[in-house]
């Protein structure tokens, strides 16, 4: 398993494109149920492997819903992508026709 990144909040804020507002929110847990986009980004930002991206989204109150295609791409970047720059991650799903993220 790769290294967990340790970013401060500005660089995440670039690396998730997410704003230091609701990285913050979420940090003091003033936001119970972000975007489910903004928590697959965190995940992509912060390299997290698929378990460790799981337990956040169920924290963040989401569930992957299998069957539902949205959910499963989103379930398939935090499989196989987070190793991967979030404009990688874009660009592979654009490639594929896919606008998420």
């Amino acid at each position: 398993m790769g290294d967990l990144k340790l970013l401060t909040v500005e660089a995440l804020r670039g690396e998730a494109e997410c704003p230091v507002r609701t990285i913050r929110r979420l940090e003091n847990g003033e936001t119970k149920r972000p975007q489910l986009e903004t928590v697959v980004r965190l995940c992509v930002a912060l390299s997290l492997r698929w378990r460790l991206g799981e337990a956040l989204l169920v924290r963040c109150g989401w569930v992957l819903r299998a069957g539902v295609y949205e959910d499963e791409v989103l379930r398939y970047v935090l499989e196989h992508c987070t190793d991967m720059a979030l404009a990688e991650v874009r660009a592979l799903l654009q490639g594929w026709g896919i606008y998420l993220l």
